[in-house]
């Protein structure tokens, strides 16, 4: 992988962590490692290609409510992965 390694986060035993390439505070390439849990991986992934050509501020801005919106026929128990992906994402950014 590529760039910078973000920490893993880890949240009701599944985890995830992304590496970002940036340059000049947007992101140039994306990617991450997951828990294979088929949720978390849908949210990690959607991440993956929304990220590059986005900005730190505008990452920083988004919120999982957002992502959760693409992904309706997601289980209430299952949720809560699409605030860890995008932990993950957030915590990956150069400060």
């Amino acid at each position: 992988m590529r760039g910078t390694m973000g920490p893993l986060v880890e949240e009701e035993g599944v985890c995830a962590r992304y590496c970002l390439e940036c340059e000049s505070g947007t992101v140039v390439s994306a990617e991450y490692q997951c828990t294979t849990c088929v949720t978390l991986v849908a949210f990690c992934e959607h991440l993956r290609q929304w990220a590059p050509g986005h900005t730190i501020e505008e990452a920083a801005a988004l919120q999982y409510e957002e992502l959760l919106a693409l992904f309706p026929e997601v289980p209430p128990g299952h949720r809560g992965r699409a605030r860890l992906a995008l932990r993950a994402l957030q915590a990956a950014f150069p400060l």
